[in-house]
């Protein structure tokens, strides 16, 4: 026959032995995953570059479309630019909203500056690009010296970024053991230089 007391005694280490199984049942749940902002889990490290890189990949198309048009049609490159915002706005949302994936968070924040750098060239740079175009022959010579500024200056901002996010990328690749394939929009972007 157990007291009483020894019979609470036994009762609150079984209760302090369940909760311990059920912390324990918490955090096995809780493996690193990483969540996206609508719930994807990025279950890999592949999953979770491919996410970023899809988005970057929407984006970039749309500027190379953009790009084509300003030498062709500058109404219709106008016309894309908001489309252009949405399309970033879209993305950064998407990205920023991602956790870390185990513990690392450079490589998402990388993307996001570089996403963040491709909205402004849809709310400033490609259009003051348009509208010097748009004046022809009209353009002075501080409009020429404003377009070349303004063109080096991307290039080179784009130039540090990318290096920023490729570095990221493969730093990210070889502490996940992922290996890192050639896609589609890398080699359009190559075939335009």
């Amino acid at each position: 026959m157990v007291s009483t007391e020894g019979f609470f005694l036994h009762l609150g280490m079984r209760n302090h032995y369940l909760n311990l199984c059920f912390v324990l049942i918490l955090f096995s749940c809780n493996s690193p995953e990483s969540k996206g902002p609508d719930g994807t889990t990025f279950k890999d490290a592949v999953a979770y570059n491919d996410f970023i890189i899809k988005h970057q990949g929407k984006i970039i198309n749309h500027i190379l479309s953009v790009s084509a048009l300003i030498g062709e049609d500058l109404d219709s490159a106008e016309a894309l630019l908001g489309k252009g915002v949405l399309i970033t706005d879209s993305a950064l949302a998407q990205v920023k909203a991602m956790g870390d994936f185990k513990g690392d968070t450079i490589f998402r924040n990388r993307a996001v500056a570089n996403f963040q750098f491709y909205r402004k060239l849809f709310t400033s740079d490609y259009r003051k690009i348009v509208s010097i175009n748009k004046k022809g022959e009209a353009a002075t010579e501080a409009d020429v010296e404003m377009l070349q500024s303004i063109q080096s200056n991307l290039e080179e901002e784009e130039a540090e970024l990318d290096k920023r996010l490729s570095n990221a990328q493969s730093d990210f690749a070889k502490k996940n053991k992922m290996p890192l394939l050639d896609n589609d929009v890398q080699k359009k972007i190559d075939s335009t230089e």
